[in-house]
């Protein structure tokens, strides 16, 4: 045999032995892919950060399962399509892909599974911005959950869709999804269930925001009494700062000022844990309140709420309590009147409607001072030391002596407030002084004559 022919028959086999090892590799692959199951696929999905490429291995994942049951793969995978489908806006995709998802709450997924995933999702959903199908998923939601009994993800749901029904300012539509909620945390004895105790503060903190909103302060007052009845209930702190913040307002109404100082102390702590900004509009009622309530003690001074006396707001208020406390009208009425102040204060509905209060209050402190010395004073005097007109001044005078805070009687015409009080005393003062000066004058003599 030529060499030349050697040569080409070693190069055959050479070839030969490729083929069988491409051959082999190739059944290896199929064999594989045979034994590569959803499983597998979705777990290959995270390791990529290719979009396409991980929708592709969802979608792989989801016909390998077509074959069998449902179950958690495919339902993790449809999860996947989800989310990449927000990420591109594709809404049409979004809603399609969810109301597959939802045909799983009935197959072999792990409970505690499903109910993290739809959670997350509609966690999500409700902070994406421009999804217009937020309100219609819930409600699929709900009825789907309903069949198959899941209770807690029934709650969820509901709440979120009363939430989002209270911020497009369908408050009949929030009671109502509220409503049934406490009927499903209720007794067949009308009680409260002891084991949904957590369920009910949330929901009944919603409610009160309702009859805050709408001014139904009957029904806020039955709501405000009943979730402090809950017991067994573990509430986030944004809740119970909710909860304190409206029991500080109604408290406000009913004019009961010290109680609303302490319910807005405690909403402000309760806000505070969470960092959520109403922290500081709880700081600011408290600070009114602690003024209506004529207490002595600043609420700034306290070494939580220190940190905000650079906030534009609270310094404002921050202002007023200082000058209130001291008596200081004219510092009081500059606050009011200065135009970045007057902003702050009166941009607030419940601060801008005690206002007038404040200054009826401060008034009042200021004429009670004023009066220490004087058997009797004129009404003009009165005015201009606290600001206000004659006529203002009198009617305050009035009520003081009506409440027996001063005890004495008006001069319209000669525009004189008369003293009674202080006149008797001064009588009495004066005779005492004479006995004194008397027995003075015979002690002297005594001791001249000696």
């Amino acid at each position: 045999m030529s060499e030349e022919e050697e040569y080409e028959e070693v190069e055959e086999e050479v070839e030969e032995v490729v083929e069988e090892v491409i051959e082999d590799e190739e059944v290896e692959e199929e064999e594989e892919q045979e034994e590569e199951g959803p499983e597998d696929i979705y777990d290959k999905s995270k390791e990529t950060r290719d979009p396409e490429k991980k929708k592709k291995l969802y979608n792989d994942c989801l016909k390998l399962e077509a074959a069998g049951k449902k179950g958690e793969w495919g339902f993790k995978a449809r999860k996947g399509l989800i989310k990449l489908s927000i990420a591109k806006k594709d809404w049409e995709g979004v809603v399609k892909d969810y109301q597959e998802l939802l045909t799983y709450t009935k197959a072999e997924v792990p409970k505690p599974v499903i109910e993290r995933i739809f959670t997350k999702l509609l966690e999500r959903l409700s902070n994406t911005e421009g999804f217009p199908n937020l309100m219609q998923l819930l409600q699929t939601t709900i009825g789907a959950f309903s069949e198959s009994r899941n209770d807690r993800m029934i709650f969820k749901t509901t709440i979120r869709l009363a939430n989002l029904y209270f911020s497009e300012g369908n408050y009949e539509e929030t009671e109502a999804r509220c409503n049934d909620i406490v009927r499903s945390c209720t007794l067949p004895d009308g009680r409260d269930d002891p084991t949904k105790g957590s369920q009910l503060v949330e929901t009944y903190a919603l409610l009160l925001q309702v009859y805050d909103v709408t001014n139904k302060r009957r029904k806020m007052k039955d709501i405000y009494e009943r979730v402090s009845k809950v017991k067994n209930a573990i509430v986030h702190p944004r809740i119970s700062g909710i909860i304190k913040e409206i029991g500080g307002k109604m408290y406000m109404h009913d004019r009961q000022f010290a109680q609303a100082q302490e319910e807005f102390f405690d909403a402000f702590n309760h806000f505070n844990k969470t960092g959520s900004p109403r922290r500081v509009t709880c700081l600011k009622y408290n600070i009114l309140a602690s003024m209506l309530s004529g207490s002595s003690v600043n609420p700034m001074s306290a070494p939580e709420t220190r940190v905000y006396r650079t906030d534009g707001d609270v310094m404002a208020l921050t202002m007023l309590i200082e000058a209130f406390q001291d008596r200081d009208i004219p510092r009081f009425m500059a606050t009011l009147r200065n135009p970045e102040q007057k902003k702050r204060i009166m941009g607030d509905p419940l601060v801008k409607e005690h206002v007038d209060d404040l200054l009826k209050d401060i008034r009042v402190a200021k004429i009670k001072e004023l009066i220490v010395p004087f058997s009797s004073v004129r009404l003009a005097y009165l005015a201009e030391e606290t600001m206000c007109e004659p006529k203002d001044v009198e009617l305050l005078c009035a009520m003081l002596i009506t409440d027996g805070e001063i005890d004495g009687k008006i001069d319209q015409i000669e525009g004189v407030v008369y003293l009674e009080g202080k006149k008797e005393g001064q009588e009495k003062m004066n005779a005492i002084k004479m006995i004194a000066s008397e027995i003075h004058d015979r002690g002297r003599r005594i001791m001249f004559r000696g």
